[in-house]
C-alpha cells in the first residue's frame, strides 16, 4: 500500500469499511476554465475528492481539478503575502498528496477566506478558490475528509 500522507495513517487502499459520498458539489475543471479544454486530460492534474477514507474519495469524481500552470501562478502569488496560510500552503506540492481530516478543514476555510480577502486573483484561481470552499463545507457537513490527488 502506498502512504498517502506521512502526517497521517492514511493509505491509498485503506480497506476501512466507508460510506461513499453520493451528491458532491459541482465540479470545476480548472484546465477548461484557462482555455485548455477539457479534451486535453492527458495532462497531470492535482484533484481534490471528498470521501471518509482515500479509498472511498478516490472512487469519486474530483470536486476541483488544477493544472500545473495555474497552481503554480497561484502558489506564486501566495507566497508574496506576508502573513502565512499554513493550510493552503500544504497544497504547495504539486505532485505530494495530502489530506486534510476534520479538524484542519475549518482551519482550511479560515485560509480560504483570508486569502480570498487579501487580494484579488484572477478569475480562473478565484473559481477554484470558490470550488475548494464548497468542498470544504461538504466535508464538513458531512464529516468527510478532504484529499489532494495528483493523477
Amino acid at each position: 500500500l502506498r502512504r498517502l500522507s506521512s502526517t497521517h495513517n492514511l493509505y491509498v487502499g485503506d480497506r476501512v469499511p466507508s460510506r461513499v459520498p453520493t451528491q458532491l458539489p459541482r465540479r470545476i475543471d480548472c484546465n477548461t476554465l484557462s482555455g485548455k479544454g477539457n479534451s486535453d486530460r492527458g495532462q497531470t492534474m492535482l484533484d481534490l475528492h471528498v470521501g471518509e477514507t482515500p479509498d472511498s474519495a478516490s472512487r469519486t469524481h474530483p470536486i476541483a481539478s488544477i493544472s500545473p500552470e495555474l497552481h503554480s501562478s497561484f502558489f506564486d502569488q501566495l507566497s508574496g503575502i506576508p502573513s502565512g496560510f499554513p493550510q493552503l500552503n500544504r497544497l504547495g506540492d504539486y505532485y505530494a498528496d495530502c489530506v486534510f481530516a476534520g479538524r484542519e478543514l475549518p482551519l482550511l476555510l479560515a485560509d480560504i477566506d483570508r486569502i480570498t480577502e487579501s487580494r484579488p486573483f484572477p478569475s480562473t484561481i478565484q473559481q477554484f478558490l470558490k470550488q475548494l470552499r464548497d468542498g470544504c463545507r461538504f466535508a464538513i457537513e458531512n464529516r468527510f475528509q478532504l484529499y489532494a490527488f495528483c493523477d
